[in-house]
């Protein structure tokens, strides 16, 4: 009997372990395919997560791609945290995968911190810019 629960467990351990491996692998993948298929839009930087004593924290940031809400996030270094806190509210430049299935299950944006949107530009277009707008260039 105690053969037959090691080997079940085994299997479960075995299994996760692979779910987790191929969730890598996958989310790798799309990371690479985003420098072909991408879009432009632009993302209001919405909060920060403190990591605590480690060399990076997370802030957190919407933007809108085909009429839909998606949340990304990005790390940073904790020597940057007062820009960052200072910038909540912000919007800035990013950069996301064109598969919005891709954009709800993988991290492939890229939030662009150095391209801050004018005041001029409200929002990005539905489908977001194929080409890296004129003001951010």
């Amino acid at each position: 009997m105690k053969e037959i629960k090691k080997n079940k467990w085994g299997i479960f351990v075995f299994f996760c372990l692979s779910l987790v491996t191929l969730y890598i692998v996958l989310n790798n993948y799309f990371d690479n395919s985003t420098k072909e298929n991408f879009r432009y839009s632009v993302a209001t930087l919405t909060e920060i997560n403190f990591i605590g004593k480690s060399s990076s924290n997370k802030i957190k940031f919407n933007y809108y791609y085909n009429k839909n809400v998606y949340k990304g996030s990005y790390y940073f270094d904790n020597d940057s945290t007062s820009y960052y806190e200072s910038n909540i509210g912000e919007k800035f430049l990013v950069k996301i995968n064109n598969n919005e299935w891709v954009n709800k299950l993988f991290s492939t944006s890229r939030l662009y911190i150095n391209k801050p949107v004018p005041d001029s530009i409200k929002e990005a277009p539905s489908e977001g810019w194929k080409d890296l707008p004129t003001w951010a260039k």
